[in-house]
Formats: C-alpha cells, sequence, structure tokens
C-alpha cells in the first residue's frame, strides 16, 4: 500500500472517531481556546475536514508502519457534581471544567478547622466568667483620694448645705489642705549680746524676731540666690515688704554657718541690724518709732513668748492693702466683681454692664447641656470675665484680667506666697484641687477659688511652693470647672 493509501485509510479511521465523538457527547466537539479549560472546545467546521482529505499532508519523512500520525480523540471523563456556592454556575451550552479532587492535606484542614473551635469556645467561657463577676465595691470619694491624704490634710465637707450650688458641691470631694500660719511667723532667742542688750533684755529679741518675720516674706516674695565660692555657700534676699526694705546674706560651710545677718530700713529710715537672730544695732530709730513704722504699714504684730523653750515668736498680720487702693469697679468682693453680684438678676447684669462695658451673650454646651454666658469687654473691646447665668440669675464668674483685684491688692499674677502673707488675719488658708486636678486656694471670706499655675506642687507631700501662679479666678460656681 502506498503512503497516500495509507493515510487515507488513517483519515477513514479519524472521521469514524470523529462521529462517535459526535454521538457519544451532548454537544457538538470543540477545540480548546486559549484561556480556557482543554474541556471547552470549539466546532470543527465541515468544509475544514473535506479539505483535509482533498489535500493530505505532505511527507517529509518516510514512516513506518506502526507508526501513527494522529491519535484517536479520548472522550473526557464525565465531570463530578460541584456542591452549589464552590464553584461559578454553569453557562448554557459549556460544559464545565472538573472539579480539583480534595488534596492529602484535608486532615489536616479538619485539624485546624478543630482547634480553631475550642479557641472559641474557650474565649466564650472566659467572657462568660468575667461577665458573671461579682459587681465591684462602692468606693466613697473619701476612700479614692486616701492616697492623697496626710494627718494634716482634712476633707472638704461634700454635703449639699442650702443655697450651696449643686455644682459646687460636686466639686468639694477632693481633699483640702490647711496652710499653716507657723512657716510665716519670725523667731528670735530670748537673749542679748554678749556686750549686753541695744534696748533692753525683753525688747531686743521682740525686734529681732519681727525682723526675722519681715526676712521670711521677703524671701518668699521676691526669692533668693545662692553662690558657691572656695567652698563658701552665699545665699542672698532682698526686696520691699509695705515699706520695709530688707537683705538677708547667709553664708556657710560644710554645714557650719558663717555669717547670719538680717538688715532692716524702715519707712521712717530707721535701720537695724541682727546677727545670729540677735539684735545688733538699730540707729535713727527707737522702739516706739519701729511699732509706729510697722502700724502705719498696715502690720499687726501679734508676739508669743515661750520661755521654757527659750525664744520668742512673732507674728506680722497684713490689714490693710498689699498695694494701692483698689477702684471699685474692679474689685473683686466677698460674693461679687465690680458692680456684679452672685444670684443678681441676667436682666439687672445687663443693665448695670450695659453703661461702662461691652456684653456680649453666648450660648455654651458642656455635656449636651447649654448654658448662657456673657462675654464683658471694656469701651476698648478687651476681654474682662464671664458671667455663667443659671435660672435666670448669676451663678458664677470666672476672671481673666490682671486689673481685678481683692481688697488686699491681689489678684491674677500674683504668687501663692503673697497670698499666704496677705491672707493671715483670716486665720485660714486652703488649698485643693477640682476633681480634674487643677488646684486652687480659697481663703475665708472671699467665696472664690483662686486656680494655681506652675511646677513642683505634690498633694501626697503636701509641697506648695509659695511661687505658684495666680492663673484664673472663680467667684461662685461654673458646669466648665470639674
Amino acid at each position: 500500500m502506498s503512503i497516500d493509501e495509507y493515510q487515507l485509510d488513517d483519515l477513514d479511521s479519524l472521521i469514524d472517531s470523529i462521529g462517535e465523538k459526535k454521538n457519544s457527547d451532548s454537544g457538538p466537539l470543540k477545540s480548546p481556546e486559549p484561556g480556557n479549560d482543554e474541556s471547552k472546545t470549539r466546532e470543527l467546521p465541515l468544509d475544514k475536514m473535506n479539505e483535509m482529505e482533498e489535500h493530505p499532508k505532505p511527507q517529509e519523512m518516510p514512516l513506518e508502519k506502526s507508526e501513527k500520525v494522529y491519535e484517536p480523540v479520548k472522550s473526557p471523563a464525565k465531570p463530578t457534581p460541584t456542591p452549589p456556592g464552590l464553584a461559578p454556575e454553569r453557562e448554557e451550552g459549556m460544559r464545565m471544567p472538573s472539579p480539583m479532587r480534595a488534596s492529602t492535606d484535608s486532615p489536616n484542614r479538619t485539624i485546624l478547622y478543630i482547634a480553631l473551635f475550642l479557641v472559641v469556645l474557650l474565649f466564650f467561657f472566659m467572657l462568660r466568667r468575667c461577665t458573671s463577676s461579682p459587681a465591684p465595691v462602692t468606693v466613697t470619694p473619701d476612700e479614692e483620694t486616701t492616697s492623697l491624704t496626710q494627718k494634716s490634710g482634712t476633707y472638704a465637707d461634700d454635703t449639699q448645705t442650702p443655697g450651696q450650688d449643686q455644682d459646687t458641691a460636686k466639686e468639694k470631694t477632693q481633699p483640702v489642705y490647711d496652710l499653716p500660719e507657723e512657716k510665716l511667723q519670725g523667731a528670735a532667742p530670748l537673749t542679748v549680746k554678749p556686750n549686753g542688750p541695744v534696748v533692753s533684755g525683753t525688747i531686743d529679741p521682740e525686734i529681732a524676731a519681727v525682723a526675722d518675720a519681715l526676712k521670711i516674706r521677703v524671701g518668699i516674695i521676691e526669692g533668693s540666690s545662692t553662690k558657691t565660692r572656695e567652698g563658701i555657700a552665699t545665699t542672698i534676699s532682698s526686696g520691699t515688704f509695705l515699706g520695709f526694705r530688707v537683705a538677708h546674706t547667709l553664708q556657710q560651710r560644710g554645714g557650719e554657718v558663717l555669717r547670719d545677718e538680717i538688715a532692716v530700713t524702715t519707712p521712717s529710715r530707721g535701720q537695724v541690724t541682727v546677727k545670729g537672730n540677735i539684735l545688733d544695732s538699730m540707729n535713727k530709730i527707737n522702739y516706739q518709732t519701729f511699732l509706729n513704722d510697722l502700724k502705719n504699714a498696715g502690720l499687726e504684730l501679734i508676739k508669743n513668748p515661750l520661755p521654757d523653750e527659750g525664744i520668742i515668736n512673732v507674728q506680722l498680720r497684713v490689714t490693710g492693702s498689699f498695694g494701692p487702693a483698689v477702684n471699685q469697679d474692679f474689685l473683686i468682693g466677698p460674693s461679687s466683681v465690680g458692680p456684679v453680684e452672685l444670684q443678681m438678676s441676667i436682666k439687672k447684669m445687663e443693665s448695670v454692664l450695659s453703661k461702662k462695658y461691652e456684653v456680649v451673650s453666648k450660648r455654651m454646651v458642656d455635656e449636651d447641656k447649654y448654658y448662657d454666658t456673657y462675654k464683658v469687654l471694656d469701651l476698648r473691646g478687651q476681654p474682662l470675665f464671664f458671667v455663667i447665668g443659671k435660672n435666670g440669675k448669676v451663678s458664677g464668674i470666672q476672671l481673666f484680667s490682671e486689673r481685678f483685684k481683692t481688697s488686699r491688692g491681689l489678684g491674677i499674677g500674683n504668687i501663692l506666697g503673697e497670698f499666704r502673707v496677705c491672707y493671715l488675719k483670716n486665720g485660714k488658708m486652703t488649698i485643693s484641687s477640682t476633681l480634674a486636678g487643677i488646684p486652687f486656694a480659697s481663703t475665708v471670706g472671699i467665696n472664690a477659688r483662686f486656680f494655681l499655675q506652675g511646677r513642683g506642687l505634690n498633694f501626697a507631700s503636701q509641697v506648695f511652693p509659695d511661687d505658684l501662679k495666680i492663673s484664673d479666678i472663680l467667684v461662685g460656681s461654673s458646669p466648665f470647672v470639674k
């Protein structure tokens, strides 16, 4: 048989197999398309088949009879049904690719699922145990602030008194500390110079103790500086307190006091020198003139001799103003600021202020509650203070201008030490903080909180630096101060 006849017989065999394929499959035979599965085929046209019969493929090299040019096309295996949701839906007239068989990792995956389920179950039981724990113990305000309380600290009464603002009552849950007066009192030994007293054995210690009290006040208000040279530390503080010029020099070496001298120049130009806490000299002044200078400066002398201890203590209390007289329009009173008083009606407040000030009403929100506030400015547009309204009345006045002073001449910009010195006459000055931790000072006789700003304050150790500045003043109460 010739090569052409062999190929023609083989072609007949191919045609027969194609016919069988058409009969066995539900759809027409299709050739593979790029990007599709091999099971997706396209139909072979009949004219293409005739062309193959008329123009057989030319032979390029001799073939053995045992070799085959064409392999019969095998019918693909019937695809295994795929579970719904794991494969795309079958298109009409298209064959879907056979799903992949389960891999050998199925046991490992099953173990992973089981482990994950156990972890979720364990987390559920732990969560349920936490939510089913006993309710927390209620802690009182006193217990919350125990760590800040020292022996000398006392708690403010958190019960609301008649007429007291509820917001103010809530804030009084922090510890309140008394600022003791003992730190501000002068002391001197009941002794005189070896060569005899300057005035007398009774008066000399008293004058020396007064000089020591003046030194303490100047040190608080003006501060001090220390320099060390050749092992000798020299501390100097100087300044003026109510007309008394005071200079203190202290020299020490290794804890040994080499020099301790206080020089005082009185308002009447008298000079007093104290060395080692003992009166050393008085020039251009006598004892009675010295007492008159104290009284004219607005200082009250309180003597406390302690013969059993061999010392005398004296206290100087301010009875007048710490500075120039305060204009009534800028006076911080016991419950007022200038012409505005607490519990005054808002209408009256606006009427009073409209004569000299500009009043801008605002509505401010705090914790989803709206409050009527009034910003007060001078005629030049400079802000002076806020008025907080409640139920149609003035409930609080918040200052942010240094022009407003108390009757002692103190306000924003002054330091805590000046307040302590000037308000000893009231017998009590305290320090506390809001629930938000903002420290403030208070004094008897003024319904105000003087908020402090600075470093070094420590409630736990009861350290209240005298150089803390007054940054804001609130007369009455405010919902914005927590």
